[in-house]
């Protein structure tokens, strides 16, 4: 899974200048559940026939301390497609309504006192996301989703 990934994000890196459009941007973001997170998206609408599609790389991390001893790491990456609803859902045009849905890899550390409790694990699975960007400027947008890997999440993208 770790290779598709990786394949996928440097075709993507390497294509992107060829199909990217003014909206692309970068983020950071938070959850409710102290969820943080980073992504990339690359608007590929011209390469998908003028639909408005992007492609999203990200990045992101869950740590709990359960106690002075043991500690709960979750990281997960990947990579989604974001379909912009603005054309089906007519709103205000500052707003963008959006759904996604990629593959991403998770791994899972579990760090407690002596080696017994050591636990390292990888997973993947499917990520799935919607949420509305509202734009405060042409170059900043504010962020709101929900999605599989930290629930409840607000963040800000900046348009590069």
């Amino acid at each position: 899974m770790n290779k598709i990934i990786s394949a996928m994000t440097l075709a993507i890196l390497f294509t992107s200048s060829a199909v990217a459009a003014p909206s692309n941007h970068v983020g950071i973001n938070y959850s409710f559940d102290n969820v943080v997170g980073t992504q990339l998206e690359f608007d590929i609408a011209k390469a998908a026939s003028n639909k408005p599609v992007s492609i999203q790389l990200f990045w992101k991390s869950y740590q709990q301390r359960l106690n002075s001893n043991n500690t709960w790491n979750t990281t997960g990456i990947g990579i989604a497609g974001i379909y912009d609803l603005t054309s089906v859902v007519k709103v205000n045009k500052s707003v963008h309504p959006y759904v996604g849905l990629g593959l991403m890899s998770v791994s899972y550390t579990w760090a407690g006192f002596g080696t017994r409790q050591n636990y390292t694990g990888v997973d993947s699975g499917l990520y799935i996301t919607g949420g509305v960007r509202y734009n405060f400027t042409p170059q900043v947008d504010a962020d709101f989703n929900l999605n599989n890997f930290g629930g409840l999440t607000f963040g800000a993208n900046f348009k590069f």
